[in-house]
């Protein structure tokens, strides 16, 4: 993990994806156009393989153009030789930005890399499919493709990636017996699987990032149906997280207010916190509005409601969409350098913010100290366990990976 392993498994921000079976573009394995909303831009594999976010600083205020950037690279997956020049975007070929990050400040780890998947799940022709649909059921138009297809990405993702933990978030409209359990025994996830029996009751920690890790406990699975948790072992989201509510009504500046089957955002038996911020009906064009400051506001009127709690997971739409990085074509450029006077670094760059303040206190994971391998973090954090070089303007840039 880039961003330190050794605090409880609540104590750090992953960026999650709603609907993230839901590509933009894919035709359905049914053979039968798909008419459903589409909520992200490539496939699960791209979402949790994606490539970096690099911070720019500018000592003090004034025209960017006369400062030296400071350059930050945020994980280790190493951008592809080619890309170009995008609409607004600036973008570097692979030597240039090399020599960009070898001729300024030693790198610092920021998380990005999407982390949580939201996947709605049906009964549908025998067997179990990912479904964009209404009223319980899966039609030929709704069907995206099989949940074992992705289960079986995640399980590539997971054994190529022996350090990374996976949650996923069902929306679960299966009635079939066994159904899931079935589905998830067929896609070799189990040897994953963090047992619901050692998940903390009543609002305890949960264990040690690191101490899941060695244990090859590193899929934590939520179910929406109650029941599961005693027939099948999948645990139910709300017995654990807290949430507030999805689409329009989750979206209004100011408030932050639980979704009907969470108990309130402050309810303290609860120990993980999960933040939807997408609207009903999912536009790309508005997505990257949305994923820009009023999304950084939303973390700070969250943080309010969950009894000044920070979110473990952050649900958007269109993640790679931000002020930050205008994109027209994602498939035709790999390094984004975006227009400075974007409002926001988008999904990733809120992560970040939230990881800061879990894990040390500070307004961002670039600015937590480093002791060890991982961020040092007393009872009480005091102003030196940031990087004293926090007071610095700085822009979060995503580097773009290929759709996958």
């Amino acid at each position: 993990m880039t961003q330190g392993n050794g605090l409880p498994f609540n104590r750090y921000a992953w960026l999650t994806t709603h609907n993230s079976f839901a590509r933009l573009g894919q035709q359905s394995r049914t053979g039968t156009p798909v008419i459903a909303p589409e909520n992200q831009q490539d496939s699960v594999t791209g979402q949790l393989n994606v490539s970096a976010t690099i911070l720019l600083c500018f000592d003090g205020c004034g025209s960017s153009s006369t400062r030296s950037p400071v350059s930050r690279v945020a994980r280790n997956r190493s951008p592809v030789a080619e890309s170009k020049r995008v609409g607004r975007v600036r973008s570097f070929h692979r030597s240039d930005l090399l020599h960009l990050l070898l001729m300024h400040t030693a790198l610092l780890p920021i998380q990005n890399g999407v982390r949580g998947l939201m996947l709605d799940m049906y009964d549908f022709e025998n067997d179990i499919w990912l479904c964009h649909s209404f009223g319980g059921n899966c039609f030929n138009f709704t069907a995206f493709q099989p949940a074992i297809d992705v289960l079986k990405e995640i399980q590539l993702f997971l054994e190529a990636n022996p350090s990374e933990v996976i949650t996923i978030f069902i929306e679960d409209y299966v009635t079939s017996p066994k159904g899931l359990t079935k589905v998830f025994n067929a896609s070799g996830l189990m040897k994953y699987w963090f047992p619901v029996e050692r998940m903390p009751k009543n609002g305890g920690d949960w264990p040690l990032l690191r101490d899941m890790i060695s244990r090859n406990e590193r899929l934590l699975v939520f179910t929406s149906k109650a029941a599961k948790e005693a027939s099948e072992g999948i645990a139910y989201e709300w017995r654990y997280v807290v949430e507030n509510q999805y689409g329009d009504g989750g979206m209004e500046a100011g408030s932050c207010p639980n979704r009907a089957e969470s108990l309130p955002m402050n309810a303290m038996s609860r120990s993980l916190v999960l933040m939807n911020h997408f609207p009903s009906n999912p536009d790309m064009a508005t997505a990257c509005k949305h994923n820009s400051a009023p999304l950084v506001s939303m973390l700070s009127t969250c943080h309010g409601s969950s009894a000044n709690r920070w979110p473990n997971f952050i649900a958007v739409d269109f993640y790679k969409a931000s002020a930050a990085c205008h994109l027209s074509g994602w498939k035709d450029h790999l390094v984004a350098i975006p227009d400075l006077r974007s409002d926001g670094g988008g999904a990733p760059q809120a992560t970040d913010i939230a990881n800061g303040h879990l894990v040390c206190g500070c307004n961002s994971i670039a600015y937590c100290k480093v002791s060890h391998n991982s961020y040092s973090r007393s009872g009480t954090v005091s102003d030196g366990d940031c990087d004293l070089r926090s007071n610095l303007q700085c822009q979060t840039i995503l580097i773009c990976p290929l759709e996958q």
